[in-house]
């Protein structure tokens, strides 16, 4: 899904490499969730449209929203951008049940494909890979950011009078097969987020956590893991820019709760990987349910779409939580997607897409 796309195909370019740096990627020939998810009157895009060959994308302020806390902000004051796209198994499996809007879901029991077998698109297959869904951040790349350790995306942003270059920075991963029903979950980061791209290494790395007695900001320096921005009285949205086009919002003092346990999986696959932007990203977890029926491993947060909830504590110990008792912070991409509901309040098979029906 990472491979140099074919934007004609969706499909990937096997004339290319990995390596290859150049182009889309499979994934980004994916359909995004608002374009399968549309209001009534509309109908969802077509798969891979013609307009997966342009070469500039367009986010708007919802895009700069994580699903927690509000706004992340770089160490230049910029929000980053966050997208959600679904492969052609899911997009097969939401047209065909009629599940993109409110009234298809109203009495729909939601069970996302994990494969071939699974004969839920009229009885018949809703294609071969099984269902997979992937979350990706950028950030807005500025003067003092070095481009060529970035794969990255020319973009239109709704504040800015000129495309803006953007680098990836976050991409989650989440893939339904026929042995992890409760889906597998994969995270990846830029090598530098929590170094020096959404971090001052200046002021204090380890969060406090105490919502009834938030610290305040000192003069150079804002608490680890807090909001930094204030949203606009009038508008209640959070405001990037002044008029002028300077960053109005302090940066969000990004730093990470639970280490990463793999270094030796990526110091091997940054070697395979060396002299593309790839060597300059890392796998942050995986998680998956073993054969106890345990989340294994328990805690699992991306610095740049899970910011501000990289809690310490958990609903359970190793199972999935009950929704009356999710009441707790919880690192945990699982346990967060257990919650999730469609839009007629029943379950959404760990998938939050399927509430912006409209």
């Amino acid at each position: 899904m990472n491979w140099p796309a074919n934007p004609s195909t969706c499909g990937a370019d096997l004339e290319k490499t990995i390596l290859d740096s150049s182009g889309p990627r499979v994934w980004q020939t994916w359909l995004l969730g608002s374009e399968v998810m549309v209001p009534n009157g509309s109908k969802p895009s077509a798969w891979c449209p013609d307009s997966r060959t342009k070469e500039t994308q367009t986010f708007n302020d919802r895009d700069t929203l994580l699903s927690v806390g509000g706004v992340l902000i770089d160490q230049n004051g910029r929000f980053s951008r966050h997208e959600t796209r679904l492969n052609e198994d899911v997009y097969n499996y939401l047209v065909t049940n009629n599940l993109w809007n409110k009234a298809g879901q109203r009495n729909a029991r939601i069970d996302m494909p994990t494969g071939p077998k699974d004969l839920l698109c009229d009885g018949q297959c809703c294609g071969s890979t099984g269902a997979i869904m992937v979350k990706a951040s950028w950030k807005v790349l500025g003067a003092n950011d070095d481009t060529s350790r970035f794969y990255t995306l020319q973009a239109d942003l709704l504040d800015a009078s000129q495309p803006a270059l953007l680098g990836l920075v976050g991409l989650h991963i989440a893939h339904k097969t026929p042995t992890q029903k409760k889906w597998i979950w994969a995270s990846f980061e830029h090598v530098d987020n929590v170094t020096k791209l959404f971090n001052n290494p200046r002021c204090p790395q380890t969060p406090a956590y105490n919502p009834n007695a938030p610290v305040p900001c000192t003069q150079t320096c804002c608490p680890p893991n807090s909001q930094t921005a204030a949203k606009d009285p009038k508008t209640n949205t959070y405001v990037e820019l002044s008029p002028a086009g300077e960053p109005l919002n302090r940066p969000t003092q990004v730093t990470r709760v639970l280490p990463i346990s793999n270094a030796l999986v990526n110091k091997q696959f940054q070697t395979l990987l060396k002299g593309s932007v790839w060597e300059n990203y890392e796998l942050v977890s995986t998680q998956w349910v073993d054969h106890r029926g345990n989340i294994t491993p328990e805690f699992a947060a991306n610095t740049t779409l899970e910011t501000f909830d990289q809690g310490p504590d958990s609903p359970t110990h190793g199972k999935l939580p009950y929704k009356p008792f999710s009441t707790h912070v919880s690192s945990s991409c699982m346990k967060c997607h257990a919650t999730a509901t469609n839009s007629a309040g029943g379950s959404a098979d760990f998938s939050f897409i399927l509430s912006t029906a409209r």
